[in-house]
């Protein structure tokens, strides 16, 4: 009995569990096998058996349930910046099993890497663009050229490049995109993601999303700056300069969780005023693969309304937000997203479970310092592919968290 056998190995689960109201429940390591079987064996062969179950579990070819799923067919998933531009690609890539995407300031999929025929070329590898389609050798790109020049882009070379890669398999069809929703934000002082941007990944989206049933909405009305707008009183004044409390939130009578969260899955009930359901840490190290985490924190957050976890059968949603770069270090940014955002109370009346994956300062690029994640091909040429080494760990997560297990 898998289940039963990680249990034993791990009989009080890794995580950390945190109250909507903050309160630290458990936490719970498992050190040492404690099948009382397994010692009686020779220790050499007990060790081989401990690392063996030990790693299906970590790869969460096995996971514990918690009695409840989501329903299938309304997964959905959003960013904002760096987390906007992931955002994209795993919409992409994974077309088969994500059915919307929102994206506050981010790029088309793969627009950072893909040589257009007016874009200016550097006579050397750049490290912050270290992979280019289209580039002469020894070239490679200036960085963030899609953000400050996007009248340069030309979405049907990216539509060519998705071709390839959906014959190859390294995505997923691109038909799986026809009826998916797609929500766009940009505010109209972000310096970030200049005029034009966003509307560039509008105009990829369009190729392939039918626009007859409002399936694309894109906000660019909202006097932000590239900040996450909330209507809950969180965040600097919309539209200053001052992110040092409050990492890129801004007040702006806007909810951004419900402009996205409601061009999702419809109509929104009224947000809680408090959020009652479990936030929760869970370990997101065992949804790495063999090349591990590529920056990914040792941790992710999940909210779970109450609703969700005593229901019988699926009736509840999953939304995947990813939180960008920047800000007083990616620490802040993550913590005021997760509590901040406005997600989670909205979450609580609409039946929609939360999950919010995370990334550490990293390796050596600014990026990656700023634990931004991976929309430049730093981590390898097929980062924003099905194998790509974040985007597998995130996928391993959700199927996890989809199915009651974490």
């Amino acid at each position: 009995n898998p289940p039963l056998l990680c249990e034993r190995f791990f009989p009080f689960g890794v995580g950390l569990k945190i109250t909507a109201r903050n309160r630290i429940g458990i936490y719970n390591l498992c050190y040492s096998v404690q099948y009382r079987p397994l010692h009686e064996m020779c220790s050499t062969f007990r060790r081989m058996i401990f690392h063996v179950v030990s790693l299906v579990c970590a790869l969460g070819l096995v996971v514990q349930t918690n009695g409840w799923s989501t329903l299938p067919g309304n997964t959905t998933i959003s960013g904002i910046s760096s987390g906007a531009d992931f955002a994209v690609q795993f919409h992409v890539a994974f077309s088969a099993s994500i059915s919307g995407v929102g994206v506050f300031a981010g790029q088309p999929w793969q627009c950072a890497v893909t040589r257009f025929p007016r874009d200016v070329l550097v006579n050397t590898t750049n490290p912050s663009v270290p992979v280019c389609n289209g580039c002469p050798p020894g070239t490679s790109l200036v960085y963030d050229h899609c953000k400050n020049h996007p009248h340069d882009v030309d979405v049907n070379l990216l539509a060519d490049n998705a071709r390839g890669l959906v014959a190859s398999g390294d995505i997923d069809d691109t038909s799986n995109l026809h009826d998916d929703q797609v929500f766009l934000y940009r505010g109209t002082k972000d310096p970030c993601y200049v005029a034009g941007s966003l509307a560039q990944t509008l105009l990829f989206y369009s190729l392939y999303v039918k626009r007859l049933n409002g399936n694309i909405a894109f906000e660019n009305t909202i006097p932000s700056l590239h900040a996450f707008p909330t209507d809950n009183g969180f965040g600097s004044t919309c539209g200053s300069d001052d992110h040092h409390n409050d990492s890129y939130i801004e007040s702006c009578g806007y909810s951004g969780a419900k402009a996205v969260l409601q061009h999702m899955y419809g109509p929104m009930n009224p947000p809680a005023i408090h959020a009652t359901g479990d936030l929760t840490q869970i370990n997101q190290t065992k949804f790495f693969g063999p090349e591990g985490g590529a920056g990914m924190a040792d941790i992710a957050y999940m909210y779970v309304p109450t609703v969700c976890k005593v229901a019988t059968t699926p009736r509840c949603r999953l939304h995947i937000f990813h939180h960008g770069c920047g800000g007083p270090g990616p620490d802040g940014f993550i913590v005021n997203s997760v509590h901040h955002a406005g997600f989670n109370e909205l979450a609580d009346t609409n039946n929609v479970v939360m999950l919010y994956p995370t990334m550490s300062s990293w390796g050596t690029t600014q990026q990656t310092k700023a634990g931004c994640w991976d929309s430049y091909a730093q981590t390898g040429k097929k980062y924003a592919t099905k194998s790509g080494i974040q985007m597998g760990n995130v996928k391993r997560m959700i199927d996890a968290v989809s199915s009651g297990g974490h």
